[in-house]
């Protein structure tokens, strides 16, 4: 849900700071979201990256 602002009222530091972010990511290749998303995988579940298993028959 999105909020109407009020007439003359200023975006926070955050909302800016997230523009600025969203704005250079979107100039981002492939390559580089996809190692981004490596670094983060290996940063929250904390070691090296495994292939995803196939279920045995």
């Amino acid at each position: 849900m999105k909020r109407k602002k009020a007439q003359g009222e200023k975006a926070s530091t955050g909302t800016v700071l997230a523009a600025r972010a969203r704005a250079e990511g979107n100039k981002w290749t492939d390559a580089e979201r996809e190692k981004l998303g490596e670094e983060f995988m290996k940063l929250y579940y904390g070691g090296e990256t495994k292939p995803a298993t196939t279920r045995r028959r």
